[in-house]
């Protein structure tokens, strides 16, 4: 078996080169001589300010009229200068008397270049306008692009409709509501060219093979072909109604509530959140113990009996009547107390096609099944078409979807996720992995040092010993909601205080003082680093700063890309690597694409499920057995929580189904305990004596008590965590910091309110035409790059920006205005690295975006001991 990971190529679809035609053309010429005229106009306007106060000379207490008025109109003249404006002739006149000569025609020369900006600007105007119009022209006309126009559909039906809308009409003419679609517009148009994340028809992946041997790149970076599946989560919105219909009763097999617990006088437990309610309100309820429901519980956890042949059992043991007894049945359903539907496995990707299989394998034809059957038929041709043809099958399973019964409205943008394979095969060198390793090595030394694990679990610990004492078991069920409840959460700018991230914990005061020493010696750097130079970081630069200590145990997914002009390039060595993004534990933005990228194969060849297996072998210790979790949610990324069944035994949550053939750990049989001598927290399934380590095997967030469990599963394990620098006082710019090859902190610039251009006011043309000059003047005075992603604190998400370009620089100026709690407080510029030369995957028409993921662990984890081994074990 490989000793290397095997990595995920992650390619934009679409050339960077399909943005040229947005750039601003003669209007950039016009504003680059703007910007120098108004330069060397305020050099030469600050030596006249300093000859006119010299010339002007004190203040006298009993001037001469003549000389005061003289004076005065020196100093009017000044005043003028001062502000940028044009002196006036007659003002010239009266204070020549008392200025040199040589002065006087710096001031007439000076008045003279001051028209000529003037002039200036208003070409300035007038070219951008019409680059504006050309540029919002190339906008409609590139989202016509087959690829691009279905792209688009995918993700929203409504803004396809209106950018069709806009062809044939002059730009000229749009309004606010035609210039909002353009610019949503221009937003993807720009992920199918800079976004590396894999989304519909925006990036394609592939499998990335590392090892001995140099670089290959076989293939071309097209679509190889789809997976084309509904959304889980609107596809449950339907099934969940469909699956409890009376006419599927034969397919039905009731069971107790799997939280049911026996309390006195009754039971207790929880019943789940439901698609056929309106909201996703789980209620912990409490029945009083009768003998009619005793019977219906211990006959149904029986098992192997539909809904007809758990009411004769019932009937026969209560000696009641079916008639009678059919509506108290439906009853204890509703109320929660028997699960009581076709019930699907939690990581089912057809969950209609699920159900219509389990109607027909127990001779049950409800009215919908044809429907059902007809919806699932057309998933599967969705795959062999394109364009129109498979957006005219969309809509037909949309009708379909719509016209079934659901309780929660259906998104119809949201309907299908698509997921597309490359055509590109890329094999990396084993070097340049352990490059990647060796340039990390300082960054989890700062990260260790700042946000150690001991903090996240003093955290939790701090949480559960409010309710229950230590060193004393407590069924989980008791902690399932009320004392883990998910807090809000905000993507941080840069690092923030460790007590911030670790609420409530002790021992933060040491991490806290790290992070201020780390911020005041990257401070320090960036002060006394020029514009566009680097900054040089060691593994023993950060031990002297925040403590020499031995490599902690660490396991995650790397995010990196690779910046080179070329392959050949890249071949020999010449090449920069570029983080971008760390993924805590294993699995994250891989385990989905077991279906794509699998090649069909069974589980044990599968390639995806391989790796899995082995990212997860770490875990594996004598006496544990590792269980999933089986949770995904219920939104728009539901699909992105799909992932193949690796292991033998799974928890199963309130309202979710394991997977088939897996052994399943009821939650109120787990017992979870703080141990206060090892001060950690201990999972035990009494049954069998084992300790339980919980995962997720997939890129779900996990909140709440779900996310307690998985900090219980990888207690003593290092998290990491991607900030993309830090933020200090008076430091606007920060240079790339980097270590090896490896580029760990891009080129930045932070601003607060009031430091970056507010959209101007007054006509909308002069408008757009200054907030473009004075977004010009802020680049050349911050030294800020054409090609940046910005990201402020009311949009945390980053957007790339081309700030040469008309249509993009409209979105910089809705994104920096707003008003009241809308307004961002503060906005974040990084520069484009890889840059556009730094492409290195490259067809005839263009340069193509691309980024690599590869689980890899510490020094620890990563040695030959605990090491996965090939034994044929499936946990």
């Amino acid at each position: 078996m490989s000793p290397y990971p095997l990595g995920l190529l992650r390619i934009a679809t679409r050339p960077f080169e399909s943005l040229e035609p947005f750039r601003a053309r003669r209007s950039l010429a016009l504003v680059d001589d703007l910007l120098r005229v108004e330069e060397a106009l305020a050099a030469r306007a600050k030596a006249l300010e300093d000859a006119l106060y010299r010339a002007a000379g004190e203040h006298d207490a009993a001037p001469d009229p003549v000389r005061a008025r003289r004076r005065m109109a020196v100093l009017g003249v000044r005043r003028d200068l001062h502000n940028g404006r044009r002196p006036c002739d007659a003002e010239i006149e009266a204070a020549r008397r008392v200025l040199p000569p040589d002065v006087v025609a710096d001031l007439k020369a000076h008045a003279a270049e001051l028209s000529r900006r003037d002039a200036l600007e208003g070409e300035c105007r007038e070219a951008w306008g019409q680059d504006l119009l050309r540029a919002r022209s190339a906008v409609v006309d590139a989202v016509a692009d087959p690829l691009i126009e279905e792209g688009v559909w995918l993700a929203s039906r409504s803004l396809l409709d209106g950018v069709r809308r806009l062809r044939g009409r002059d730009p000229a003419a749009w309004g606010h509501k035609e210039r909002h679609l353009a610019g949503k517009a221009v937003a993807y148009l720009a992920r199918f060219c800079t976004k590396t994340s894999p989304n519909g028809l925006f990036c394609a992946t592939a499998l990335a093979e590392i090892g001995e041997g140099p670089l290959t790149v076989l293939g071309r970076p097209d679509i190889a072909g789809v997976d084309v599946l509904l959304n889980v989560a609107e596809a449950r919105k339907v099934a969940a109604c469909l699956a409890i219909d009376p006419a599927v009763d034969r397919a039905i097999e009731p069971r107790p509530n799997p939280t049911l617990r026996e309390v006195e006088g009754g039971f207790t437990y929880w019943k789940p959140a439901s698609m056929r309610d309106p909201e996703d309100d789980e209620v912990r309820a409490r029945v009083k113990s009768q003998d009619v429901v005793r019977a219906f519980l211990e006959e149904a956890a029986r098992g192997g009996r539909n809904v007809p042949g758990l009411l004769d059992a019932v009937a026969r043991r209560s000696g009641l009547e079916l008639q009678d007894l059919e509506p108290f049945y439906r009853q204890l359903v509703e109320r929660g107390l028997l699960i009581a539907e076709v019930e699907l496995p939690y990581n089912a990707p057809r969950p209609l096609r699920e159900l219509a299989a389990a109607c027909r394998s127990r001779e049950c034809e409800p009215p919908w099944l044809p429907v059902v059957e007809e919806i699932e038929e057309a998933v599967d041709s969705l795959a062999r078409l394109a364009g129109p043809a498979r957006a005219g099958a969309a809509e037909g399973i949309a009708r379909n979807m719509e016209s079934l019964p659901h309780v929660r409205p259906l998104k119809l943008d949201e309907l299908l996720r698509l997921d597309a394979a490359s055509a590109l095969d890329v094999r990396l060198p084993g070097s340049m992995i352990e490059e990647v390793r060796a340039g990390l090595a300082p960054y989890v030394r700062l990260f260790t040092a700042i946000y150690p694990e001991r903090i996240y679990r003093s955290s939790l610990a701090a949480r559960f010993l409010e309710t229950f004492p230590a060193d004393t078991d407590v069924n989980l069920l008791e902690v399932y909601h009320g004392i883990f409840e998910a807090e809000d959460k905000h993507r941080p700018a840069a690092f923030p205080d460790p007590s911030r991230v670790a609420k409530r914990a002790s021992g933060t005061g040491e991490a806290s003082d790290a992070l201020r020493r780390a911020r005041e010696w990257f401070a320090g750097r960036a002060r006394v680093t020029s514009p566009g130079g680097e900054v040089e970081i060691t593994d023993g630069d950060l031990a002297a700063l925040v403590g020499d200590f031995p490599e902690p145990p660490w396991s995650c997914g790397v995010l990196f890309h690779v910046a080179a002009r070329d392959v050949d390039h890249v071949a020999r060595g010449d090449y920069r690597l570029v983080l971008s993004a760390l993924f805590q534990g294993t699995g994250l933005a891989l385990a989905r694409f077991a279906r794509l990228l699998g090649g069909g194969r069974p589980s044990g060849r599968n390639l995806v499920v391989e790796e899995l297996r082995r990212g997860w072998a770490y875990l594996d210790r004598p006496g544990a057995v590792l269980a999933e979790l089986t949770y995904n949610h219920s939104y728009r990324t539901a699909n992105a929580g799909l992932r193949p069944s690796i292991f033998r035994h799974e928890i199963e949550l309130p309202g979710e189904k394991a997977s088939a053939g897996a052994e399943v750990i009821p939650m109120r049989e787990l017992l979870v305990r703080w141990d206060g001598e090892r001060e950690r927290f201990v999972l035990r399934w009494p049954r069998t004596g084992d300790e339980v380590i919980p995962v997720i095997n997939s890129g779900v967030n996990p909140v709440g008590v779900i996310s307690f469990l998985i900090h219980v599963g990888q207690q003593g394990l290092q998290p990491l965590g991607y900030f993309p620098g830090f933020d200090a006082e008076g430091v606007t710019r920060w240079p790339r910091f980097v270590s090896g090859r490896m580029v760990l902190f891009r080129e930045r610039w932070s601003f607060r309110a009031g430091e970056w251009p507010a959209p101007a006011r007054g006509s909308r043309a002069a408008d757009e035409a200054g907030y473009f000059m004075e977004i010009s003047r802020w680049r050349r005075r911050h030294g800020i790059p054409r090609h940046v992603f910005v990201h402020s604190s009311s949009n945390p998400k980053p957007r790339y920006l081309d700030l040469e370009s008309p249509v993009f620089v409209e979105i910089l100026e809705r994104r920096a205005a707003g008003a009241g709690p809308e307004a961002p407080s503060d906005l974040h510029v990084t520069e484009m690295l890889p840059d556009p030369d730094g492409l290195w995957i490259a067809d005839e028409t263009g340069r193509y975006a691309t980024e690599f993921l590869v689980h890899l662990q510490g020094a620890d984890l990563a040695s030959p001991s605990r090491a996965h081994r090939d034994t044929g074990k499936v946990w």
